[in-house]
């Protein structure tokens, strides 16, 4: 595991890697597994690079950062946006110029013309 993996992993775990005084520090719930442990004395020095520099390892620290400047969530923001009612005989899903759209765009023309052809009365379904 190289260091960005490491430090990732510890993040992950629970800990807080900080750096005081040119040394690194961990704080966490627990001792980290002996794997763990010697993985963070191997890349001390580029752990302790990474800590300074406040490199983001983890797209939760992205989110972390984000409330921690904007606050949380206005409750009444976090509700999905209001869905509009599907429109009777069209797909909400298909849009104007895909396939599907334009092999059901002539169905009722080639409907009523086999309906023709057939001397089917308009009531039947095919």
């Amino acid at each position: 595991m190289d260091a960005i993996g490491t430090l990732r992993t510890l993040r992950r775990s629970g800990y807080v890697v900080t750096v005081e005084r040119e040394r690194l520090r961990l704080r966490g719930h627990a001792k980290p597994s002996e794997d763990l442990y010697a993985s963070v004395v191997r890349h001390r020095d580029e752990l302790i690079r990474l800590v300074e520099e406040e490199i983001i390892v983890d797209e939760r620290e992205v989110f972390g950062m984000a409330r921690a400047h904007f606050g949380e969530i206005a409750p009444e923001h976090r509700e999905d946006p209001p869905i509009p009612a599907p429109e009777k005989g069209r797909d909400p899903l298909v849009h104007e110029y895909t396939d599907k759209a334009r092999f059901f765009r002539g169905v009722r023309r080639r409907d009523l013309a086999k309906r023709e052809r057939e001397g089917l009365p308009p009531h039947i379904r095919l």
